[in-house]
Parts: structure tokens; sequence; C-alpha cells
């Protein structure tokens, strides 16, 4: 559906051949990973495999540019990436739906608000 190839290009473009533009870091190196399918929707297990597959080859940001319910499964992996030393970024709103406890879900990790 585009979208990562969207985030890539702002993130690494390259001027070539007389056309001009620069992404934002330019010398950047993009590992493409595709979890949704041709629809563009998403299934739990492949974003999981997703980003393990990000993290074991030793990613430093994983772009997670996709909304959805709360996930499991994709909360341990994310939380794995994380310990593991990946910045996380999550696209605007993420459903941050409040749990029981008082803590909002954003990319991976939750952050417990203060009143």
């Amino acid at each position: 559906n585009g979208h990562g190839t969207n985030m890539s290009s702002i993130i690494a473009m390259q001027g070539v051949k007389g056309r001009s533009g620069s992404g934002i870091a330019y010398n950047a190196k993009i590992m493409p990973i595709k979890a949704a399918d041709a629809k563009g929707e998403f299934n739990q297990d492949d974003v999981a495999k997703g980003i393990n597959y990000a993290a074991n080859m030793g990613a430093d940001i994983i772009n997670m540019s996709f909304g959805g319910e709360k996930s499991a499964v994709i909360e341990v992996c994310a939380q794995r990436a994380y310990n593991a030393g990946c910045i996380l970024v999550a696209a605007a709103g993420n459903n941050g739906v409040p749990t029981s406890d008082g803590a909002r879900y954003f990319g991976g990790k939750y952050e417990t608000l203060l009143s």
C-alpha cells in the first residue's frame, strides 16, 4: 500500500541524476519488512515476526505505523526489541486507549498517565 515506501523515502532519499531531494537521514540503511497483506491489513503474528526480525538483525529504529487493538504478542515482541535497545516509533494515536491501571500503550511500552 506504499506507506512504508513513503516513510523510507522521507528518511533516506538521495537526489539522483539531476533530481533534487534529500531525506532527513540520507545515509541511513533501510531494512524493509512487510507485515501487512496485499490489502494493507495486519495479522498480529506477522507484526510480531517483523518486530522480532528487525530486532534480531540489529535495527536501531523500528517504525510501527499501524493501528489496531492491544495485542499481547506484539507487546511482548516490542518490549523485547525495546529492551535490546531499539527505538520504537509508533503512528500518532495507535489507539492509545487507557487501560484499567491508568496506563496507555504506546509503541511497545506502557506509559503511566499522571493525573
